[in-house]
C-alpha cells in the first residue's frame, strides 16, 4: 500500500511537470513510478506523451507498447503510437496504428483524419481519400477535413472532386489562402485561366505576399499577351473592340439609353436582361468599352454559375445533398433569377431533410443535426426542422441546445403544442441537474413566457442564493412580482 502511494505520488508530480511543459523533469517521475509499479497503464502512457513532446519517438513507441499490453482497447495510446511513427517517418506502422484507433473508435473523425494523412505521405491516395471522406462525413462542415481531401484529390489528378471539396472548404471559411490557392490550380489543370487567375488574386487579398499567387498570375498574363484565347463551345465569346464609323448624336443617345438599362438589370443580377441590352448598345456604338467590359464580366459570371449548376447536380444524382446545396447556393448567391437552380436547390433541400430523417432512425445524430442545420440556413424559419433539432439535441442531453431550437420554434408558431411539451420536459430534465448562472436565466426567461411567474421568481431567489449581488436578478425579481400581480388581477375579473 505504501510502494502504491509513493508511486502514485511521483506520477501525480509527473503529470502536474507534464502540463506546465517541464516535461524532462515529468519524464524522470514517470519512470520512477513505473520502478515501483510497472503494471499501470497509465504511467505508460504518459511517459509515451512526455517522449513525443521531447521528440524522443523510439522511447515513446516502446512506452506506448507496453501501455497497450496492459490495455489494448485505448483508441488514444494508439493514434498516439501512431503520431510517434509519423514523426519518425515511418508511414505505413503509424497508418496501421492510426487504422486500430479507428476500429475502436469509429465517432472521432481525428481518427479518420490522421490515418488518412499516412496513406497520403505513403502516395496511397486510394486509401487516404477513404479515411479523409469518413472524417467529412463525421464532421462535414470542418474546413481541414475539407481541404486534405480536396488536395489528395488533387494529387490523385481527380480535379474535379478536388474543386467540389474546395468550393465546401470556402464555404466554411471564407479566408483560407491555402484554398483559394489551390483551387487556381486546380483551374488551370482543367484550362480555365480566367477561373485560376480571379482564385489567385484572392488569394492575394488575403496575403499580397504571396508567391505562388504572384508568379501564376504573371504566367497568365504572360500566355495572354503571346497566345490569344480560343473560346470554347460552352464558353460564351467575350466582346472585343473593332475598328467602328463614327456613330450619330441619336445613335449615341440611344445607345446610352440601353447601356443605362443594362447597367440596372446589371446590379440587380438580371444577366440576360443586362446581356441584351448591352448587346443593343454595342449594335449603335461597337466600340463602347464599358459594354464590352460589363459583356466580359457577364460572360465570366454565368460560365462559373453553369460550372457551379453542373457540380450540384452530378452532387444531387450521388445523393450527396450537402455538397449539391452548397454548390447550388453559390450558384444563386452569383444569379438569384435563375429559376432552373432554384428548382434543382429545393429539390435538395427536402432529399437533405428526408436524408436527415433517415440519420435520426439509425441513431446517427450528429449527422443529422449537420443535415438539419443545412436545412435551416436555406430556410430559417421552418419550424418543424427547428423542432426536430431541438429534439436531436434532446436525446443527446444538450439541454442549452434543446432551449434555444425549441424556443425558436414557439417564436415562430407560438400556438406548436409539441414543442411547448419538449420545453416543458427539458426543463424538467434540468431540475435534476446542477447547472449555472446563466441557465437559471434561461429557464426564468421561460417561465416568463409561460406565464410561470411563481417559478419564475423560485428560480430568481436561487440565483441570488448564489449570487447576492447579482443586480439583473434583482430587477427582473421586481418586474416578474408586477407580471404576477397583473395576472391575479385579470383572473379576479
Amino acid at each position: 500500500m505504501q510502494d502504491s502511494n509513493f508511486s502514485e505520488a511521483y506520477y501525480n508530480k509527473g503529470i502536474i511537470e507534464y502540463e506546465e511543459g517541464q516535461y524532462d523533469l515529468s519524464i524522470e517521475n514517470f519512470k520512477k513510478a513505473i520502478e515501483i509499479n510497472d503494471l499501470n497503464f497509465d504511467y505508460h502512457y504518459n511517459l509515451g506523451l512526455a517522449y513525443i513532446k521531447t521528440e524522443e519517438y523510439d522511447l515513446a513507441v516502446t512506452s506506448f507498447n507496453k501501455a497497450i499490453v496492459l490495455n489494448s482497447r485505448d483508441f488514444d495510446v494508439y493514434q498516439n503510437l501512431g503520431l510517434a511513427f509519423f514523426n519518425k517517418g515511418e508511414f505505413l506502422k503509424a497508418a496501421k496504428a492510426y487504422k486500430k484507433a479507428v476500429m475502436l473508435n469509429s465517432n472521432d473523425p481525428e481518427n479518420f483524419e490522421n490515418a488518412g494523412a499516412a496513406y497520403f505521405s505513403l502516395k496511397n491516395y486510394k486509401e487516404a481519400i477513404f479515411y479523409f471522406k469518413q472524417a467529412v462525413k463525421l464532421e462535414p462542415k470542418n474546413s481541414t477535413y475539407n481541404y486534405n481531401l480536396a488536395y489528395t484529390y488533387y494529387e490523385a489528378e481527380n480535379y474535379e472532386s478536388a474543386e467540389d471539396y474546395l468550393i465546401s472548404t470556402l464555404n466554411y471559411n471564407r479566408q483560407n489562402e491555402d484554398a483559394y490557392l489551390l483551387l487556381g490550380k486546380v483551374y488551370l489543370k482543367q484550362h480555365d485561366s480566367l477561373l485560376a487567375k480571379d482564385n489567385f488574386e484572392k488569394v492575394l487579398k488575403i496575403n499580397s505576399d504571396n508567391k505562388e499567387a504572384l508568379t501564376a498570375i504573371e504566367e497568365i498574363n504572360s500566355k495572354k499577351q503571346h497566345k490569344p484565347k480560343v473560346a470554347t463551345k460552352d464558353e460564351q465569346e467575350p466582346f472585343k473592340e473593332k475598328n467602328p464609323e463614327k456613330a450619330s448624336k441619336e445613335d449615341e443617345i440611344e445607345a446610352e439609353n440601353h447601356f443605362n438599362l443594362a447597367t440596372g438589370f446589371f446590379e440587380n443580377k438580371e444577366y440576360e436582361a443586362a446581356l441584351t441590352e448591352l448587346r443593343k448598345t454595342l449594335a449603335l456604338i461597337e466600340d463602347h468599352s464599358q459594354a464590352i467590359e460589363k459583356i466580359n464580366i457577364i460572360s465570366k459570371l454565368l460560365n462559373e454559375v453553369r460550372g457551379l449548376y453542373n457540380k450540384g447536380l452530378a452532387h444531387f444524382s450521388k445523393n450527396e445533398f450537402t455538397l449539391s446545396i452548397n454548390c447550388l447556393e453559390k450558384a444563386i448567391s452569383i444569379y438569384p433569377h435563375n429559376k432552373t437552380i432554384k428548382e434543382l436547390l429545393n429539390k435538395a433541400i427536402n432529399k437533405n431533410k428526408e436524408m436527415s430523417q433517415e440519420y435520426l432512425k439509425s441513431g446517427q445524430y450528429d449527422l443529422a443535426i449537420e443535415s438539419l442545420k443545412t436545412t435551416l440556413a436555406e430556410n430559417p424559419e421552418d419550424t418543424e426542422t427547428l423542432f426536430t433539432l431541438g429534439n436531436v439535441y434532446l436525446e443527446q442531453e444538450k439541454y442549452d441546445l434543446a432551449l434555444d431550437s425549441l424556443r425558436d420554434t414557439l417564436q415562430l408558431n407560438p400556438d406548436h403544442k409539441e414543442a411547448q411539451e419538449a420545453i416543458w420536459n427539458v426543463i424538467q430534465e434540468l431540475n435534476t441537474h446542477h447547472y449555472e448562472i446563466g441557465d437559471y436565466f434561461k429557464l426564468i426567461q421561460i417561465y416568463i413566457d409561460r406565464q410561470e411567474y411563481s417559478y419564475a421568481l423560485k428560480s430568481l431567489k436561487r440565483v441570488l442564493e448564489i449570487d447576492p449581488d447579482n443586480s439583473g436578478a434583482k430587477i427582473l425579481i421586481s418586474k416578474v412580482k408586477e407580471l404576477l400581480n397583473q395576472s391575479k388581477l385579470s383572473k379576479d375579473l
